[in-house]
């Protein structure tokens, strides 16, 4: 069994997949390569990318019956990549946010990459609190843990998990983020590779 723990495959609804069609063809893609099932993640991002877990569950419930339709046997499972916000906890708490698999343990955390954000050792701690575990969205691509790997360190020993991006290994992101993916590795700092 392999799951793709972040993706964006539902159609027309952030920056991913555009069609159901061009869905049904990341499925089928995904099986060739041996994914059972997919962690379908749009963005959350609060005035650009508004997706409630409402709407997030209706995409999932037609991609479901859609892949029905066209015999093609991958499973797809709620989720999203979160946006880090000040409110966020206080979103958690109202479950305005989809938790991974949703069921409120883990929950796929974007961040900034440019600009190192402000309170998030803090926020970090209240989903601790609230059962949340975080899951650092591709830090291999955030500027201020490839400018000091000590922060990522950092952010792991508060609790959160990461997410490599499995073509940051490859080169796929350029020869400074494929360092630092290995750099990761050798430092015990990955836990899911998607």
């Amino acid at each position: 069994m392999m799951v793709d723990l972040h993706c964006h495959v539902l159609p027309a609804i952030d920056d991913g997949s555009d069609s159901l069609e061009q869905s049904l063809e990341f499925c089928r893609l995904a099986m060739e390569d041996g994914v059972t099932t997919l962690v379908a993640t749009p963005h959350q991002k609060p005035g650009q990318y508004d997706n409630t877990p409402e709407a997030i569950r209706q995409k999932v419930v037609e991609l479901r019956a859609a892949l029905r339709e066209s015999n093609l046997a991958v499973e797809i499972v709620e989720g999203a990549e979160v946006y880090l916000s000040a409110d966020l906890p206080s979103r958690v708490r109202e479950r305005k946010v989809s938790t991974l698999g949703a069921t409120g343990r883990y929950l796929l955390l974007e961040l900034p990459f440019q600009q190192m954000p402000l309170r998030v050792e803090e926020t970090v701690f209240q989903l601790k609190l609230s059962g949340i575990t975080p899951v650092l969205a591709h830090p291999e691509r955030i500027a201020y843990f490839t400018a000091e790997m000590d922060r990522l360190e950092k952010m792991v020993r508060l609790g959160c998990l990461t997410q490599l991006t499995g073509s940051a290994l490859l080169g796929g992101f350029g020869d400074k983020v494929r360092d630092f993916s290995l750099r990761m590795l050798e430092r015990n700092l990955v836990h899911i590779i998607a």
